[in-house]
């Protein structure tokens, strides 16, 4: 399965260790039985469940951005003067709003969703 995934995804199998480390950590999938060769199998309890707990830490680290963001805005509308003529300019300011204005509305539906979680 291992040699499977690396196909697939191209990623090392450090980094797909690093990933289902992850999964565990954030409660999508445990470790259900450990073969006599040591493998280990995992679980899920729901699918629902998993793609919800994916997409709230998704949304999580898009969250831990919008400072970042926010300072990038300040900065570019405090240097406008001397940035505008710059190529690239105008795209990264629009960038910049869409992204701030993403996080904003996830910030909202994590809201949501930690209510959702919480009835579970």
């Amino acid at each position: 399965l291992l040699h499977h995934l690396q196909k697939i995804t191209g990623w090392s199998a450090g980094k797909i260790s690093e990933e289902v480390n992850g999964f565990l950590h954030m409660g999508l999938i445990e470790k259900a039985d450990v073969s006599r060769k040591g493998k280990i199998i995992y679980s899920a309890n729901s699918a629902g469940l998993i793609l919800l707990k994916f997409s709230k830490s998704i949304i999580n680290r898009m969250v831990k951005w919008e400072q970042d963001l926010e300072e990038m805005k300040l900065d570019l509308e405090n240097n406008k003067k001397s940035l505008e003529n710059e190529k690239g300019f105008t795209r990264i300011v629009e960038l910049n709003d869409y992204f701030l204005g993403a996080i904003k509305k996830y910030k909202k539906s994590f809201e949501v969703m930690d209510e959702f979680d919480e009835s579970f």
